[in-house]
């Protein structure tokens, strides 16, 4: 039984590595071109976004609570920020500082309903969730804004350094 029980446990650990070995694997046998410089950048292009989500979410899953709501945070805030730059004509550089006093409002009421009131995080979360992308969706009309977006705050995303884009050197960092 303990040897089983180690076998597992070592199984366990190296499920994840492995399995990403063998897609590594299976996909350069597939392709020829999977280890190209052009796909290798449109792999972290598509990855800044969700590591960068995991790395926040990481600290809440490691106290063993639950959140639900970082998507809908994700969505609120760039809903705010192209809204600010967009209809309202303020200074990109402006409109991402107003992301600070934001997240510590959401953050803050959240923390305070699962800590002081003693709410459970997971249906704090999903309500909290639920609201936010309602004020989103009321804030854009459910429309998406791509208009009169200055072109500085695009070139963040769209120009390279090193030959790579900026938002990979952002999610290094």
């Amino acid at each position: 039984p303990k040897l089983r029980a180690n076998a597992s446990a070592t199984f366990g650990r190296f499920v994840l590595p492995g399995s990403l070995i063998a897609m590594i694997v299976i996909f350069s046998l597939m392709t020829s071109n999977f280890y190209s410089g052009t796909n290798i950048q449109n792999i972290l292009d598509q990855a800044v976004v969700p590591l960068l989500l995991a790395c926040g979410v990481t600290f809440v899953l490691s106290v063993g609570e639950f959140d639900l709501a970082f998507t809908a945070i994700l969505g609120l805030a760039a809903a705010v920020v192209v809204e600010l730059m967009a209809n309202v004509g303020v200074h990109w550089s402006v409109a991402v500082l107003t992301l600070v006093p934001l997240g510590l409002v959401v953050g803050g009421v959240v923390g305070l309903l699962v800590t002081v009131g003693r709410a459970s995080s997971f249906i704090i979360t999903l309500a909290v969730g639920s609201a936010l992308t309602g004020i989103e969706l009321a804030i854009t009309g459910n429309q998406t804004i791509y208009q009169n977006i200055p072109p500085e705050f695009t070139a963040l995303t769209s120009n390279r350094f090193l030959g790579l884009h900026l938002p990979v050197w952002f999610a290094l960092v």
